[in-house]
């Protein structure tokens, strides 16, 4: 792909429905990297099993994890680009990317 400044724009206007939508059901309602978005109904079982801050810090972990595989998408695996685009440092990223499970490996051509 392009330079950093080539790509932010791009990456900024993806949608970032998880971030949009969080307020509005509890979940992730959008659907990034092949994973299916959960029903409706699924979002409404958590209430009640769950507190507002376990719900709230899953869907914030969601959308993180999303916002990280939209930027190594964008940088075609490059953890030093991707962390310029998401304006974090690179341990930063790395150790959210251990937390999440994700290899940059799985984005680069």
């Amino acid at each position: 792909m392009g330079t950093v400044e080539d790509v932010l724009p791009w990456i900024s206007s993806l949608d970032m429905g998880a971030l949009s939508r969080v307020s509005l059901t509890g979940a992730l309602a959008g659907r990034v990297a092949g994973r299916p978005s959960p029903r409706p109904v699924e979002a409404r079982a958590q209430v009640g099993t769950c507190s507002l801050r376990q719900i709230v810090n899953g869907a914030v972990a969601d959308a993180e994890g999303d916002a990280i595989r939209r930027a190594l998408i964008a940088t075609v695996g490059n953890k030093s680009q991707a962390a310029r685009l998401l304006r974090t440092n690179y341990t930063t990223l790395h150790a959210k990317m251990k937390r999440y499970g994700i290899s940059a490996a799985e984005f680069q051509v």
